[in-house]
């Protein structure tokens, strides 16, 4: 109980200064990666190297590798 009010106090610590030092964006763009663009990219990684290793579906398996960049960097424009 006493840990979880610690943690909670700490969360609200550390965005009062990134909101004060303008980091919010950064921090985002961190939280953003580590809670869902990690688990993401690792997850399409192996769904495109287990689709590549039939011949019918080599293409989804590309479009798999191909959203792995996009995940990194999704507000990033592509080239067409």
């Amino acid at each position: 109980m006493i840990g979880g009010l610690l943690i909670l106090i700490l969360i609200v610590v550390v965005l009062i200064l990134c909101f004060s030092l303008r980091l919010v964006g950064g921090l985002l763009k961190l939280l953003f990666f580590l809670l869902l663009g990690l688990p993401l990219a690792i997850v399409l990684s192996v769904c495109g190297a287990l689709l590549c290793c039939t011949i019918i579906c080599i293409p989804l398996g590309l479009a798999c590798f191909k959203l792995v960049g996009w995940v990194f960097s999704p507000l990033r424009a592509r080239p067409a």
